[in-house]
């Protein structure tokens, strides 16, 4: 199915990112202290704790006045399509802010 190994470790990089921690991280890194990193659960194991996580996140955007919602129910379903969406955003709100 995939012809060239990157791809497909790219691939399964992103998938695994639908926990919440490397996009809570991302934003806590341009905006220091917004994110209450303390309260996320970095031993996330299930779809519940996923969740908490991207609600941890969406809170944290909309209290910097971000106009982008984090689509935490989508995300937390670990769909290729929908977190890569998310982190094309997140990556060109990067460039722009940090």
């Amino acid at each position: 199915m995939f012809y060239r190994p990157h791809g497909f470790i790219c691939r399964r990089r992103i998938f695994c990112k639908f926990n919440g921690i490397g996009y809570a991280q991302i934003i806590d890194a341009i905006h220091p202290g917004v994110v209450p990193l303390f309260k996320l659960n970095f031993n996330a194991k299930n779809k519940d704790d996923y969740l908490k996580n991207l609600k941890i996140l969406d809170r944290s955007v909309s209290k910097l006045k971000i106009p982008k919602q984090v689509p935490y129910n989508t995300l937390c379903n670990g769909k290729f399509q929908s977190n890569m969406e998310f982190v094309q955003w997140l990556y060109s709100y990067t460039v722009k802010n940090a």
